[in-house]
């Protein structure tokens, strides 16, 4: 296991999609896997901009290696993250997109404890810079977006400690996010995501390429409330290359990470946002930290809604 489990949190929320983070170094990312779930292909109206806001908590009581299998070694990592992301929609159309841009800044409060081993750091994680370009269909039915999230090692970092909420290296994520309503009762949305990582120059470590897929299915069974929706969301996450230290492939598998998961959503929508409430169950974990994750997020215009 690296000596450092990383971690920064990125969000992107709701009704602009919703976007924690750790990096494949220590077995975490930046982009935070499992948060796209409902309306990812949405953005603000042209000369809106919209505040989102992310809450998780995350318990990873395991630590599971290449094969499946939990570690021996006492291990318990408590993740607990807030972030605020605003995104500005510009006026003028290119073809048939427009562009949007975004600034994630996230706080996290992270706690280690591994083999007799605590680490705590509670500070500013990386921040994400965003740019998209985006289509909405005339009969409002299909939305998608595409553009690349940044990641900027802003955040706190020591390479002298246990655990930090700075990564220490950029990382460029390439996405598109598409949501499609197939009626007033039904939204199928999905997020898919590449993460190209740039050397932590503190440890000479080079963290693997990954992808990852956020899905998320809405039904709203009650005519009287047609705001109130429910269904199944998730993720699936494969790192694609290994993670290296010197340009050397770190033992015995590159130390590449996957995980897929699972759990129940609510939500409620608003004018131009929303709430959601969800739950996430990890499986086929292997080479990173299982466990669970409860997400409170929500969405809200703060100025530029039509008169």
């Amino acid at each position: 296991m690296s000596k450092r489990i990383l971690a920064a949190l990125c969000t992107c929320l709701m009704a602009a999609s919703v976007k924690p983070a750790l990096a494949t170094e220590g077995g975490t990312q930046h982009y935070p896997i499992g948060v796209n779930t409902i309306a990812d292909g949405n953005l603000p109206i042209p000369g809106m901009l919209q505040m989102l806001s992310y809450s998780e908590i995350a318990l990873n009581p395991v630590l599971v290696d290449g094969s499946g299998n939990k570690s021996v070694a006492k291990f318990n990592l408590a993740v607990e993250a807030e972030a605020f992301r605003f995104l500005y929609t510009w006026d003028p159309q290119i073809g048939p997109f427009h562009y949007t841009t975004g600034l994630v800044a996230p706080i996290v409060n992270l706690d280690l404890n591994v083999m007799g081993a605590r680490g705590h750091d509670l500070d500013m994680g990386d921040l994400d810079i965003q740019n998209y370009l985006g289509y909405a269909s005339p009969d409002h039915s299909l939305f998608y977006f595409f553009g690349l999230d940044t990641y900027i090692p802003t955040g706190h970092y020591d390479k002298s400690t246990l655990i930090n909420t700075g990564s220490n290296y950029y990382t460029f994520a390439p996405n598109i996010d598409v949501t499609y309503n197939l009626s007033p009762k039904w939204e199928l949305t999905a997020a898919l995501f590449a993460e190209f990582n740039t050397t932590n120059t503190a440890d000479n470590y080079h963290s693997g390429d990954d992808m990852d897929l956020d899905y998320g299915v809405t039904y709203r069974p009650f005519d009287s409330l047609p705001n109130f929706g429910l269904g199944p969301q998730g993720y699936f996450y494969k790192q694609v290359s290994d993670d290296t230290v010197n340009g050397v492939t770190v033992s015995p598998n590159g130390n590449r990470g996957q995980e897929f998961a699972i759990g129940p959503q609510l939500r409620y929508d608003i004018p131009f946002g929303g709430f959601v409430l969800k739950y996430q169950q990890e499986y086929a974990v292997e080479n990173r930290p299982k466990g669970e994750k409860i997400w409170f997020q929500f969405a809200m215009p703060l100025f530029g809604t039509p008169g």
